[in-house]
């Protein structure tokens, strides 16, 4: 492909910042910024012993899964690395029961 003139500084494409779209739609970014500064913006996983290797950035997940609850209440979230939230939700769904990172409803308050 041929240009006409010269290359000129400041016309070609900007590289921006990776940010994934949040999924958890309607949570706040205040109760976000809450856990995740509660959490020390540390992965939750990691510090409970989930077996995996922490990194990818950090995401704000559901204990007590969205589909039996409504709402964003800030005990029930935790923060935890993009690796251990793709394994919770995709993989080794028993295992993190066992550490503690998915519960199917909320303990009865008494």
């Amino acid at each position: 492909m041929k240009r006409s003139g010269p290359l000129r500084r400041g016309t070609g494409l900007r590289r921006t910042p990776f940010r994934p779209k949040r999924r958890t739609k309607g949570m706040s970014s205040k109760v976000r910024e809450e856990v995740l500064n509660r959490d020390r913006h540390t992965c939750q996983a990691a510090v409970r012993g989930f077996p995996h290797f922490c990194g990818g950035g950090l995401h704000v997940h559901h204990v007590v899964l969205r589909s039996q609850k409504q709402g964003h209440d800030p005990a029930d979230l935790l923060t935890v690395c993009l690796y251990a939230h793709d394994l919770i939700h995709n993989s080794e769904r028993k295992l993190a029961e066992d550490y503690g990172l998915i519960r199917r409803s909320r303990p009865e308050a008494g």
